[in-house]
């Protein structure tokens, strides 16, 4: 009986441990399927396939599918996501709280059937609007327009939400994992680096292009890719403006304006950004250090306040040369600082002993 209950026993955590393994070593899980329609049945190529996280409705990865229909979306992190699947003729299809886990990091749809878009209309306006996520040959472009979560923000909380891309505490930018990547603006190379991005405010962003394989004519130097940012530009003549205020928790508050003026070829701007944002956390350093003979003991626990100010004012001028130049006059002026409160307890203990040799 003995021997039964201790093999049952060597069995069971062996289940545990193995177990524990796989999700320790889970990473990232895969999605994939085939997607045709319903009156032939016949794939539908190039449609587009988005992923959402559903805790905020940002956005997380993306793919287009084959000319055979089929797709697969790799490198997935854990957590439940809102998949919409869109084509032009089709109407969109959604897919909702799809889990990727270590139970299940593969995750195959099968086949997804999109029905055509049929309507009588007496008659036809034809109107387009840009997908949140676009894929080209040579790259992907995300509309700012598209992403809620960056309204009232920077260039860096817009990056934070393009898949593929990561922006660490240090504001450092990384893509696909690797930190040399060159910042364009208008496709010119620009000064602004991951420590400067917060300069820019999200409302004056049209679009970012993620060039994660330059081509030549890129003149990569060794980059591993390109992020060029687009900014926006009126096409129209006349005054126009937006303003955009906003507030969250965590002392999350933050305002932009953004006025323009165009008359033929010249164009003038100007725009501001206050932002403000606060974050809390709890900090704990437990540390022994053995000596000869002693041993140290310090134990630290506490919580932290950080607040963050920012204001940027930019203004100038655009001069309209002909249709592929353009001369542009800017000043801008940039006002940060930060604010930090601690309360730390900290508690030291000595021990003294004394060893004892016996021969």
């Amino acid at each position: 009986m003995r021997k039964l209950i201790l093999l049952l026993t060597l069995f069971f955590s062996l289940v545990l441990i193995t177990k524990a393994q796989v999700v320790a070593t889970f990473q990232s899980g895969t999605i994939k399927g085939k997607i045709t329609d319903t009156i032939a049945s016949s794939p539908v190529g190039f449609a587009n396939i988005v992923l959402y996280r559903v805790k905020d409705a940002s956005l997380a990865q993306g793919a287009v599918s084959s000319p055979d229909g089929s797709f697969i979306i790799k490198k997935i992190p854990e957590g439940k996501y809102n998949i919409v699947i869109s084509s032009v003729g089709y109407l969109k299809h959604k897919i909702n709280n799809v889990q990727i886990s270590a139970d299940k990091p593969e995750i195959n749809l099968g086949k997804i059937v999109l029905k055509p878009f049929v309507s009588k209309l007496s008659e036809v306006t034809v109107t387009s609007e840009k997908a949140a996520v676009e894929y080209f040959l040579d790259k992907k472009v995300v509309n700012v327009e598209k992403d809620i979560a960056s309204e009232g923000g920077n260039a860096l909380d817009v990056l934070r939400n393009v898949p593929s891309v990561t922006v660490d505490a240090d504001n450092s930018i990384n893509l696909r994992g690797e930190s040399k990547v060159r910042i364009q603006v208008d496709g010119r190379p620009s000064k602004f680096s991951g420590t400067t991005l917060d300069q820019i405010p999200a409302s004056d962003i049209e679009s970012i292009e993620i060039i994660s394989n330059p081509s030549a004519k890129y003149n990569p130097e060794g980059k591993s890719g390109i992020i060029n940012i687009k900014m926006k530009k009126s096409k129209d003549d006349g005054f126009n403006g937006t303003v955009i205020v906003g507030a969250g928790t965590n002392d999350r508050y933050n305002a932009s304006v953004n006025l323009n003026y165009k008359y033929n070829k010249v164009n003038f701007f100007l725009t501001y950004l206050t932002k403000t944002y606060g974050s809390t956390g709890l900090r704990t350093k437990n540390r022994i250090t053995y000596g000869w003979d002693s041993i140290n003991h310090i134990y630290e626990d506490g919580n932290f306040y950080k607040k963050n100010n920012l204001n940027n004012l930019k203004a100038g001028i655009d001069l309209y040369l002909n249709p592929n130049n353009t001369l542009t006059l800017t000043g801008q002026y940039n006002n940060a600082f930060r604010q930090n409160n601690e309360d730390i307890n900290t508690t030291k203990k000595n021990i003294n002993y004394i060893i004892t040799k016996y021969y």
